[in-house]
């Protein structure tokens, strides 16, 4: 058994001819009896999530950085595929935000900015049960490999549910199943063999504890400066295709190999009207924002006299609609009057590559922001082609002025209120009406950033609600009251995805900790009591954050 690498052995194990478990088997605690001639090895199988804490969120193919605007469920089978597992995903999420179509899996229509998964050193990447975390954490949701497959549940849901759950189906790429969906019923019941169940508790070792009940949680939402809103900023081809980008000019535009980061531009209009050969995608942003535009360019072929790269900078009002403010080459912005500015004069004697770094005064208003890369200006002949290889727009982080560096989102129960206050849980992704914000969330348009949600099955007077002031109630509503925990050994097999009633106990519990002995037919495990009532004196607090998020305090 002894191998350099965790994931040598794979393990299928079968009931009744049906694949119960896929996993791996787990080196460590392995020994070996120098002694005897004959000894007994335990050998312990595990899921391979637990390998995910040291593996990092990279293309499992090609190991290369996973950049730009990723759907929540292909985040998901990239983090997932990382386990060297392959098996079919299984999902069911009662959150949608305010305006998806409750039918649709929340999952395949939500979409984050993967460059979010690196860390403020920008150079570390982090790990995918870090990705996986901070994707499932907001819905409350939890993944468990069940059968041969992945499942992906909210636990409140177990509850409310009378533990039968619709989940959508996909395989290991994230491409949906035919069926598209499933209903699982988790309902078991446990109880002792003098009642003639199977299974039922043995080995004389169950007890119960009680968890404290939570009196407020808070949650911090690390919002993250984008480097740059435009993802492509060095207008990298893809077969013809640039990114954040969309050609106007073909024949003005000449493509480097596939790949290749930079573009030609020909200077070849001396009409005196400014022609777009590439037009950025748009960005929204605040009023007050402000930005640097930061261009690289270079000129090659014969010069005789000037020749001038152009761009417009242009936000797009959002009310009233279709307005356009230019910026000009007098450092300020002009209403519905198209301005174009001048990046770079290329002479006989000014050949070289130019960096230029464009300040842009703060947004007049509320809008959609972006580039457009013009026609150079030619002022003789021949044709000057340019190389664009650097366009970014970049937020500026204002001198003398403070920025929040994230928000908090804070539940406090009102009426019963509880001791314990839980620790305040970080997250790297949330709402944001900005995209100057890397972990912004973005809707299936993978433009619009998402404002507000509401949970599948209650009225809508439950909506208008941040994703994070949702996983802060929830989790309220689940810890509302002291909770048992059942632990025991089992006799039989159960699946992790159970929703139990204990005989002689009242209320429903769920797995916590889990491990099946296969040559003794027992599992050892611990139960937690699920609530989720509807509760009415739970007050929400939000605030933006500047430093350090202190955990809350009961009446704070």
């Amino acid at each position: 058994m002894y191998s350099d690498e965790e994931r040598t052995y794979s393990v299928t194990y079968l009931r009744d001819g049906i694949v119960t478990f896929n996993g791996w088997i787990d080196p460590e605690g392995l020994f070996q009896d120098f002694v005897r001639d004959r000894w007994v090895i335990t050998l312990q199988c595990v899921d391979g999530l637990g390998f995910l804490n040291h593996l990092s969120f990279v293309n499992p193919l090609t190991f290369q950085l996973i950049t730009g605007k990723q759907s929540e469920l292909d985040i998901l089978a990239v983090c997932l595929k990382r386990t060297s597992i392959l098996q079919n995903i299984n999902t069911s999420i009662g959150i949608v935000y305010d305006g998806l179509t409750e039918s649709l899996n929340v999952l395949e229509n939500v979409f984050l900015n993967a460059n979010r998964f690196i860390k403020e050193d920008n150079n570390t990447i982090m790990s995918c049960k870090e990705v996986l975390n901070d994707l499932l954490e907001p819905y409350g949701a939890t993944i468990a490999s069940i059968n041969g497959e992945w499942y992906i549940y909210k636990a409140n849901e177990l509850y409310l549910d009378n533990s039968t759950v619709d989940f959508f189906r996909y395989d290991s790429e994230g491409v949906a199943l035919a069926p598209p969906t499933k209903t699982v019923d988790l309902s078991q019941t446990l109880g002792s063999q003098i009642d003639s169940l199977y299974p039922h508790h043995c080995n004389e070792d169950q007890k119960m504890d009680i968890d404290a009940s939570i009196g407020a949680y808070r949650v911090e939402y690390k919002y993250g400066l984008t480097q740059s809103l435009i993802d492509n900023s060095t207008l990298i081809n893809i077969a013809g295709v640039i990114a954040d980008w969309n050609i106007i000019d073909a024949p003005s535009l000449t493509l480097p190999a596939s790949g290749l980061p930079h573009v030609d531009i020909i200077s070849n209009n001396n009409s005196g009207t400014d022609l777009t050969v590439l037009e950025s995608d748009m960005y929204t942003v605040d009023s007050g924002f402000e930005s640097v535009v930061v261009m690289n360019v270079r000129s090659y072929g014969s010069i005789h006299s000037p020749h001038w790269m152009r761009i417009e900078i242009v936000l797009t009002e959002t009310d009233p609609p279709n307005q356009n403010y230019y910026f000009g080459d007098d450092g300020a912005w002009h209403y519905n009057s198209q301005q174009s500015i001048r990046v770079d004069n290329i002479t006989a004697t000014n050949r070289s590559s130019l960096l230029s770094t464009i300040e842009v005064a703060p947004a007049p208003a509320d809008g959609d922001l972006f580039i457009r890369l013009l026609q150079p200006f030619k002022g003789g002949t021949p044709d000057v082609n340019f190389r664009v290889d650097l366009c970014s727009l970049q937020p500026k982080a204002v001198q003398g002025q403070t920025t929040p560096t994230g928000e908090t989102h804070t539940i406090q129960r009102i009426s019963k209120p509880s001791s314990k206050i839980a620790n305040t849980e970080t997250v790297f992704n949330g709402d944001n009406p900005s995209d100057v914000w890397v972990g912004t969330i973005y809707e299936a348009d993978e433009t619009t950033p998402t404002e507000t949600w509401h949970r599948i099955g209650f009225d809508m007077e439950d909506s208008n609600k941040p994703l994070l002031r949702i996983m802060a109630e929830e989790k309220i509503r689940m810890n509302a009251k002291p909770s048992r925990i059942f632990s025991g050994s089992i006799y039989g097999w159960f699946s992790y995805l159970s929703v139990f009633t204990i005989n002689g106990v009242s209320g429903k519990f769920m797995f916590l900790e889990y491990t099946y002995n296969t040559k003794a037919n027992i599992i050892s495990a611990k139960f937690k009591e699920i609530q989720g009532d509807e509760l009415t004196d739970m007050e929400y607090t939000y605030a933006l954050t500047y430093d350090n998020v202190e955990n809350p305090t009961i009446g704070n």
